[in-house]
């Protein structure tokens, strides 16, 4: 071989092998029993409901018992004597599967072909080196399980998380390498030369967990960290306690509130905006299954009650309201992800009302609702995105111009020039402004100027205005974080309490712009220290509180007194901030 040539063809072999492959965690595990009724009663003691069976000639072929959403255990009672009791296969989870069938086949492994399996999801397998079977799958709109979603969901599970499974092998080592190297599968599936199989489940406290098995008749072995149980035919179930905490806490918490709990309004379009980037961050499609629950509400209704708008509004005190137009940032997100002609429709709405029906300044800045003469911060935030993410994407420089207009004009009004900071509304007949730093005001601003920044052309006039207002805000703000690492509700005002949602927003575009090279990336430090600073105190149990509550513009006093607490906006202002930090790690 040439020489020259020999560089080239290792890179790419390389980078062949490096073709990711898009898993989101294992989806279910089989297993061949001896008995179905006490294997189903067995599982039923720990919580887990049967969701559905499929039935051949009048007798149970397979039994779905479910842990979560996205979880199963599959129970095939065996038919002749002779068939092996035990696991048959494990199966992960994948939102492309076609994409893992072809990134296998370029490694030069032989996966099966994809097709549609019974229960109306997409399927494949493969077979490891000692002949047993692994399984993918991608759930599909219209499957039994999509359409069990919500439902058959024990209020008594032990433990709703499979964490681990491990399986025993002969050659262990080589197994372990082939899962690794060649599958990329990831420390959820285990390998050893002796144990045989085990599945590991999370819970909170392992001993509330032993005292509610016992209560139910079980008698589970504790050793240090887990307990333990035999399934009737001798599989071993362990109960674990969950992993120190993550971010992803805070979105497993949120998805199991009910889709249809959250309103089409400005915090719920928040709270999904930043659901949908943490399931781009954390590669999980259950959280963008949540965001789609949740719009297929309200996308078949009329878009004149949703933006409040029309002769005879839902809410005649505030018609036009802008805190209607950010689920549809949130939905057009999910457009992007999945393509779906409903959720394309609605963001198109909304944007054409933004820009032709929505109330605008002498200098073409949007009112925060028809008739209310003011700009608010929140308005541009409300706007902003959007705008950015449709022009971009639709080939309308217009909209973005417009997203840009939007931060440029707020400003010139409400930055103040010699701290940088930025006041929360003015009114343009009257000429004035409120009083007071509110700090998720300066926080949404500077989201804002991330997300349309991110999609702008630099040749254009507006990109390096808006980089300028950046530059000055976040040196005004830096100089305002408490040493703590969190930001107070009144910035400038270390008497005023500190508050979560501004922290988490000012991370999110200080991060966010030192990754696109419009600030200097020393920003990233003050942003990190804030994210520590609400990790280490104000998430309990997947919830973020020390939000404060929904806020007008009534001055200093008025943002001292607001309560805090948990709410969707600062659960959205905390995924976006999440999402960031994910690429910063990497």
């Amino acid at each position: 071989m040439h020489k020259t040539l020999l560089p080239a063809l290792l890179a790419a072999a390389a980078a062949v092998h490096a073709q990711p492959v898009p898993l989101t965690g294992i989806t279910h595990v089989a297993f061949r029993i001896s008995d179905l009724d006490k294997s189903r009663a067995f599982y039923r003691k720990l919580g887990f409901e049967q969701a559905f069976e499929f039935a051949d000639n009048g007798k149970t072929a397979v039994a779905f018992m479910k842990i979560n959403d996205h979880q199963f255990i599959e129970l095939y009672p065996r038919t002749p004597a002779a068939e092996p009791i035990g696991m048959m296969h494990v199966c992960y989870e994948s939102d492309s599967l076609q994409a893992v069938h072809d990134a296998y086949v370029q490694r030069g492994l032989t996966p099966s072909d994809v097709r549609k399996a019974r229960a109306g999801n997409l399927l494949m397998s493969l077979t490891d080196p000692e002949g047993q079977v692994v399984e993918w799958l991608q759930y599909l709109p219209g499957s039994l399980h999509v359409e069990n979603r919500g439902k058959s969901l024990g209020a008594q599970r032990i433990s709703r998380k499979l964490e681990r499974v491990f399986w025993q092998a002969r050659d262990a080592a080589q197994i372990r390498s082939f899962y690794k190297d060649r599958l990329s599968l990831g420390e959820e599936l285990q390998v050893a030369a002796t144990g045989g199989t085990r599945l590991a489940f999370t819970v909170a406290d392992l001993k509330l967990a032993a005292s509610a098995l016992r209560a139910r008749g079980l008698s589970p072995t504790a050793t240090a960290g887990e307990l333990s149980l035999k399934d009737p035919d001798g599989a071993t179930i362990l109960f674990v306690t969950e992993a120190p905490h993550t971010w992803t806490a805070v979105a497993d918490r949120l998805i199991e509130t009910p889709a249809e709990s959250y309103p089409f309004n400005w915090g719920e379009g928040v709270q999904m905006m930043g659901l949908m980037k943490a399931a781009r961050a954390a590669r999980n499609p259950r959280y963008a299954d949540y965001v789609e629950q949740w719009a297929r509400i309200y996308e078949p209704q009329p878009i004149e009650k949703l933006l409040n708008i029309g002769p005879h509004p839902p809410n005649p005190a505030r018609p036009g309201y802008c805190g209607h137009w950010s689920p549809a940032s949130a939905i057009y997100y999910l457009y992007q992800d999945r393509h779906n002609p409903e959720h394309l429709k609605l963001a198109n709405e909304v944007v054409d009302f933004i820009r032709h029906g929505a109330e605008r300044s002498p200098e073409g800045a949007l009112g925060h609702w028809q008739g209310s003469h003011q700009l608010w911060v929140d308005t541009v935030f409300m706007a902003a995105p959007l705008l950015a993410a449709v022009g971009h994407d639709q080939k309308k420089p217009e909209y973005i111009d417009d997203a840009a207009t939007q931060t440029i004009v707020h400003t010139r009004h409400l930055q103040d020039p010699a701290t940088g900071l930025i006041y929360h509304m003015w009114d343009w007949q009257t000429g004035t402004h409120s009083e007071g730093y509110w700090g998720r005001g300066n926080g949404w601003i500077l989201m804002s100027i991330a997300d349309t920044l991110e999609v702008m052309d630099r040749r254009n006039p507006k990109y390096k205005e808006l980089s300028a207002i950046a530059d000055k805000l976040v040196k005004g703000v830096v100089k305002t974080q408490d040493a703590n690492g969190l930001w107070h509700t009144v910035l400038d005002d270390p008497n005023s309490y500190v508050e979560t949602s501004a922290t988490a927003m000012l991370t999110y575009g200080m991060l966010k712009l030192a990754r696109l090279g419009i600030l200097p990336t020393t920003y990233r430090a003050p942003a990190l220290k804030g994210w520590k600073a609400i990790n280490d105190a104000y998430v309990k149990d997947g919830v973020l509180v020390g939000v404060s509550a929904g806020t007008d513009p009534h001055g200093i006093d008025a943002y001292r007194k607001k309560a805090v607490g948990s709410q969707t906006w600062g659960t959205g202002a905390y995924l976006l901030a999440a999402s960031e930090v994910v690429r910063v790690r990497k």
